[in-house]
């Protein structure tokens, strides 16, 4: 169940928690990348961890913050012109970890449905880094070219969806 059955806006909780860390591990990452990389994808595999043996709200949106920090580290990554699994590898191997900690999970506690826990943020984590492997590879690349055409509609649709917010 969402937080405080927050159905509707169930991702609110997460963005806010997100863009109030974000600031002070924005600074971090600009001094020592690497290892801010390393402690964050730690820290995120571990809280998720934690949540398998003691569920909780903080342990699960640290948890997803892993997903959050591997997309704005490609981002970053894609803006700054080398947008490639080498600028933005140690945050990748971060995201497998969970993704295979939330696999043994799954195998731990047993497959309750596509939309229970575990296997829910099995499926998120592994969505994640799906999206990230086209997004990076050459067929990405060749598929953004080939939606131009479609930039101006998505980007229209894109400030419609973040204005809802």
């Amino acid at each position: 169940d969402p937080f405080l059955k927050n159905e509707p806006l169930w991702s609110l909780s997460y963005e806010f928690f997100f863009y109030a860390i974000f600031p002070a591990v924005l600074y971090l990452g600009s001094r020592r990348p690497i290892l801010t990389n390393h402690v964050i994808g730690f820290f995120c595999c571990c809280s998720y961890m934690w949540y398998s043996y003691s569920p909780g709200h903080f342990s699960l949106v640290m948890s997803y913050f892993l997903i959050w920090w591997t997309g704005a580290m490609a981002a970053k990554s894609y803006l700054d012109g080398f947008c490639s699994f080498s600028k933005i590898g140690s945050a990748v191997g971060w995201l497998f970890a969970l993704f295979c900690i939330s696999l043994i999970i799954v195998a731990k506690h047993g497959f309750q449905g596509f939309h229970q826990y575990p296997f829910l943020q099995a499926r998120h984590f592994g969505c994640a880094l799906f999206l990230l492997a086209v997004g990076i590879s050459p067929f990405g690349e060749t598929l953004s070219r080939k939606i131009k055409v479609w930039r101006i509609s998505l980007s229209y649709v894109a400030s419609i969806s973040y204005g809802l917010y």
